[in-house]
This record gives C-alpha cells, structure tokens and sequence, in this order.
C-alpha cells in the first residue's frame, strides 16, 4: 500500500498536467489558421487577417521552424491562394515569444492599410505600417525605426554630453537598444477601432528604464516626442521636449 499510494497520486498529477497541456494547445490551435497554401511550417495569426478576409500574416509555426538568419520571415499574403504580396522588413515574429510575440494586427476599415506589431521586453520588436493597392504592397515604413531615430537626433542635439555619456554607459546592450537607449514608439488611439489618418505617433526615450540608483548622473537622459504619418507615408515631427511628462 505504501508503494501503491504514491504512484497513484502521481498518476493523477502527471494526468492534470497532460490535461492542462492538451487545453493549452487547443488554447494555442484557436488562435491560428494553417493551410496547405501556406506551406508546413507557417501559420496565420486571426489576429492577423484583414476586414475584408482577403489578406493576413504569415509566422514560423514555432521556435523550430524559426530562421535565424537575419531574413524577415512574416509576410503578407492573400487567404486563400496564399500568394505572397511582400515579406515585412522588420525583426520576424512568432505567436509566443519569450518577454513578447504578435500582437493583433490593426487595420483600415478597407483593408487598405495594415499597422503590424511584435512585442518585446522594453519595447516593440516591429511596428510596421504597410500600404496595399490593387492586391499588391505599394510601400511599407518601419514606424519603429524612423521614429527611433527622430528622437535620438532630437536628444543628441539637445544635450551631447550627456547622451555621448549614456551611450557609453550603456554599450554592449544589443541592436533592440540603439546607442544604449529604450526607446517605446507606440500609435495612439483607440484599441481595436480601424486605422485612420493621420496617424498619431508618440516616441519615449529612456536611458536608465530600470532606474538604476546609482546610474551616472550625467548619464540620465530622457525625452518625448510626438509625430504624425499621413495617408502617403510621410513622417512629420510635431513636439519634441527633455523629460517625461508621462513615465511609463
């Protein structure tokens, strides 16, 4: 009885765990489309998929089927013939990241326009805003990186000395980080409601997020910075200040 008893509790957990684990895979096979169309090792996040049905993104199916190469292997395609339009110039996505992954896409009410986002741990991995017409991708801007930039210019100009001294500060904490610098670009407006134009973009830029106690001083940099894109994908700067008016 004494060798019986624990085996049959242990039976019983390991069978909650496997059905815990079954749910959490059905969980995962709902949130996702696969099709022959899209090859083995893709999936279409629904979040991902347009109004109209017409259009949505592909991912790798998991962490195995994920390319590190450099190349960006979410793409834009067509639903039901799985015709690439455009493969998204950004850092690739998956469904579930470790500290992030796909976030739902955000589209025009007409399918015209797609904003697609991948989270991270201190900031957005992607935020892409892509241009479609006449079932073809006419352009695409990575907010991301041009926002990223704008502030970093802005900041630099603003005050050199200390931002030569974050930089250094912070060397060495990868390309997610440029000069050193968390940088959160985010689109304002209501969650779930169709992209409209201008868009409305907010930059905040950070060089001790942690906020560190004893983090050099002259090395403490923070700014805003707020900008508009239009319908034809041109970036306008509108504020720009030291200091967070709003920490997040």
């Amino acid at each position: 009885m004494k060798t019986i008893l624990p085996r049959l509790i242990l039976c019983g957990v390991m069978s909650i765990f496997a059905a815990s684990f079954c749910l959490a895979q059905d969980a995962d096979e709902n949130e996702v489309i696969k099709g022959p169309q899209f090859g083995a090792n893709f999936i279409v996040p629904k979040s991902s998929v347009s109004p109209d049905g017409r259009y949505g993104v592909l991912a790798p199916a998991d962490w195995d089927h994920f390319a590190d190469n450099g190349k960006p292997q979410n793409k834009l395609v067509e639903m039901q013939s799985g015709r690439v339009l455009a493969s998204i110039n950004a850092e690739t996505g998956l469904m579930h990241m470790n500290q992030g992954g796909i976030l739902p896409a955000r589209w025009s009410a007409n399918s015209s326009y797609l904003i697609w986002t991948v989270d991270g741990k201190w900031a957005f991995r992607a935020l892409v805003l892509l241009k479609i017409e006449n079932g073809e991708v006419k352009w695409q801007r990575d907010l991301l990186k041009q926002m990223q930039q704008e502030i970093l210019a802005r900041s630099r100009k603003a005050k050199p000395r200390k931002y030569a001294a974050a930089k250094k500060e912070n060397a060495g904490n990868g390309a997610a980080y440029p000069d050193g610098f968390t940088i959160n670009v985010k689109v304002r407006g209501e969650e779930g409601a169709p992209l409209t134009f201008p868009l409305l973009l907010h930059a905040q830029l950070e060089s001790n997020p942690k906020e560190i106690e004893d983090f050099p001083k002259n090395a403490d940099l923070t700014s805003e910075m707020d900008a508009t894109m239009s319908a034809d994908g041109k970036l306008v700067v509108k504020e720009f200040h030291l200091g967070l008016r709003n920490p997040e």
